[in-house]
């Protein structure tokens, strides 16, 4: 049941939420078929004096003369969704913002929207007149709200959002070196240096995504100098989330020297690092193939970290029944024993983590998807505190502290000093056993 859920939280996850700000597209009027156009998928929220500036230009003349009859062409607003199911009449629907003839190669539409009107609208170009031949036109729309921001209403905070983000992680990166370079830097190993890389990593990931919709809220535009890193660096972040999950889940530099399985996990890395960069710039099919590296990663780890639970659960009653048969007792404080299950607790928490990162991603995904569909800063909000929240969880269980006594664990000899005095009184001795610093006195009768 576990594997399930996690398989399907990867298709949840890996699916971006974007809104399209600019649209340049070429459209085909072919014969006999009326033009319906939908210029913007994706509903934009338009707030009060916000400004719409509409652009076709063709190939060839429109008109060829004056009396020449040449379509007219409706602009359209509609309300969220209504593109999806039109069993009634367009006009009947959408509110009719504007219709002009065509003069030349180009027409425009300028429109200020005077009230808040639908909130998320749609706009549609629909022609009004059929003709028999067939034009190429070229179709650029831009949406501005006031002060000149190309975001839509729901999009408006999300540089806000990210710019309070980075300011506390920052601080989570200062306490972060000061427990690291500063408190016990002598304990740190590989792992633990994988997850300070990965914690900056993430914080770089941050900063270029803010900058990402800075440009967005200005431009309507993302510069490729902005573009490439941000998704290069984003999808480098989950990569090598995924790459510390497997291993910690192993027990690397936990309970094994060395990752018995680093070949595969390398491998599943690597190929799910390819797939999310090709998604963002080859084809959207590429998602499926990095839905199925990530989920054979996270099943992995699944799996990896029951394997370490079961193991150090029986190296726990192995120690117990070792050391009570031998009677043995320690001079250091901390015990084979509580070694044994802070490890056993260390893989607890990581087993935790493994279950509970897609059932809280499946859970905010569909809180998303059926409630939150127009409040796009609060999907992204809650889809950056998961992985904060990730975080924060894997610094507070991996920090750094004082593991000298756990180092150190120092066992009495399991020998015993035996002193025999023999007593005036025939047949009687008295046998001293001394096990370390414990003497034990005992009268022995009828001794040979």
């Amino acid at each position: 049941m576990n594997q399930w859920l996690i398989c399907v939280s990867l298709l949840l996850f890996t699916t971006d939420v974007w809104s399209l700000i600019i649209k340049e597209v070429a459209v085909l009027r072919p014969k006999l078929q009326i033009v319906d156009f939908n210029i913007n998928e994706i509903p934009f929220g338009f707030l009060t004096n916000a400004t719409i500036d509409i652009t076709i230009e063709c190939d060839k003349p429109i008109r060829t003369s004056k009396t020449d009859l040449r379509p007219t062409l409706g602009l359209y607003i509609c309300p969220k969704g209504i593109y999806e199911v039109t069993s009634k009449p367009l006009q009947s629907q959408c509110i009719l913002i504007d219709e002009q003839d065509f003069t030349d190669y180009t027409i425009t539409w300028n429109h200020v929207m005077k009230g808040p009107g639908p909130q998320f609208s749609s706009l549609f170009i629909k022609e009004k007149l059929l003709k028999n031949d067939t034009d190429r036109c070229r179709v650029e729309a831009l949406f501005l709200n006031p002060y000149g921001q190309h975001l839509s209403s729901d999009q408006i905070n999300i540089p806000v959002l990210y710019m309070a983000l980075i300011s506390t992680w920052l601080c989570g990166c200062f306490l972060w070196i000061v427990n690291c370079w500063f408190w016990a830097a002598q304990f740190s190993n590989i792992l633990h240096k994988m997850l300070t890389l990965i914690i900056f990593v993430k914080f770089f990931a941050l900063t270029f995504t803010c900058l990402k919709w800075i440009e967005l809220s200005k431009k309507g535009i993302v510069p490729l100098s902005v573009d490439i890193p941000e998704v290069t660096i984003n999808s480098s972040f989950e990569s090598l989330l995924f790459l510390f999950l497997m291993l910690a889940a192993e027990g690397w530099c936990i309970i094994w020297q060395q990752a018995r399985l680093v070949k595969y996990y390398l491998i599943l890395t690597v190929s799910y690092f390819t797939m999310e960069v090709c998604f963002r710039y080859v084809h959207r099919y590429f998602q499926g193939f990095a839905v199925v590296f990530a989920s054979f990663m996270v099943y992995l780890a699944f799996k990896c970290c029951t394997i370490s639970l079961t193991k150090v659960r029986k190296d726990l009653e192995a120690s117990a029944k070792f050391v009570a048969t031998h009677h043995l007792s320690f001079k250091s404080k901390v015990t084979l024993e509580r070694r044994l299950k802070a490890q056993l607790m260390m893989f607890q928490f990581i087993h935790g983590l493994i279950i509970a990162f897609p059932t809280v991603l499946i859970v905010i995904q569909s809180i998303a998807m059926f409630l939150l569909e127009y409040h796009e800063w609060v999907t992204w909000m809650l889809h950056e505190l998961i992985f904060l929240s990730t975080l924060i969880y894997l610094g507070i269980l991996f920090r750094l502290r004082n593991f000298h006594e756990f180092e150190n664990i120092v066992i009495n000899p399991p020998y015993h000093d035996v002193i025999v005095i023999k007593s005036p009184k025939l047949g009687t001795m008295y046998l001293c056993v001394k096990n370390d610093e414990v003497p034990v006195s005992t009268v022995v009768e009828n001794a040979v």
